[in-house]
């Protein structure tokens, strides 16, 4: 299976498999929560069994942090197979398009990328196009963003290329090397 395919409004470049072995990973962490929880549960039942009325709460209290836990990382661990298989970027002649599914879509002209640069993301190295501006299309929510910028928070919008499929030695370095070679000194 590729990681592009061609279409007529560009070349399609998803997340590669380290980017869902990082997701998955995420997972197994949740997975640890609920184990921690499952134990918390079931020292809850043996305080219950202490002649302290307020102990006998304690299991109730238990088993809906369980399901609690149960459900959030069940949901956390779909919206990432989700994510995985819906975020992606779009090369074409006109520019780059970010889709970071369900979020939001960036869309830039070559002529805006300012430069190419590591950048530091949850303790991960990632290889990032900085745009001087950009544009917001699609349906997904940016509400995160411009809330930010409205609060005054100084962050710069990027669009990560690490974890795609052909970065950085592959066709989506080849495309962006060929529409934006001025990043490249």
């Amino acid at each position: 299976m590729s990681n592009s395919k061609t279409q007529d409004k560009g070349r399609i470049y998803r997340s590669n498999w380290r980017m869902f072995l990082l997701r998955f990973g995420t997972f197994l962490l949740q997975l640890v929560i609920v184990v921690i929880t499952f134990g918390m549960f079931s020292g809850a039942k043996f305080l219950a069994g202490l002649d302290v009325p307020i102990f006998k709460l304690f299991p109730y209290f238990g088993a809906g942090l369980f399901v609690f836990a149960v459900i959030i990382t069940t949901y956390q661990f779909v919206l990432s197979v989700i994510r995985f298989w819906g975020t992606y970027i779009r090369v074409a002649e006109s520019g780059i398009e970010y889709h970071n599914f369900p979020y939001y879509v960036l869309y830039c002209q070559w002529h805006e990328i300012d430069r190419l640069e590591k950048i530091t993301r949850f303790g991960f190295k990632v290889d990032a196009l900085i745009p001087s501006s950009y544009q917001h299309i699609g349906k997904g929510t940016f509400l995160g963003i411009k809330l930010r910028q409205g609060l005054g928070v100084k962050e710069e919008t990027f669009i990560p290329l690490s974890g795609f499929g052909g970065w950085p030695d592959g066709k989506l370095a080849k495309d962006i090397k060929k529409y934006a070679g001025h990043i490249f000194g």
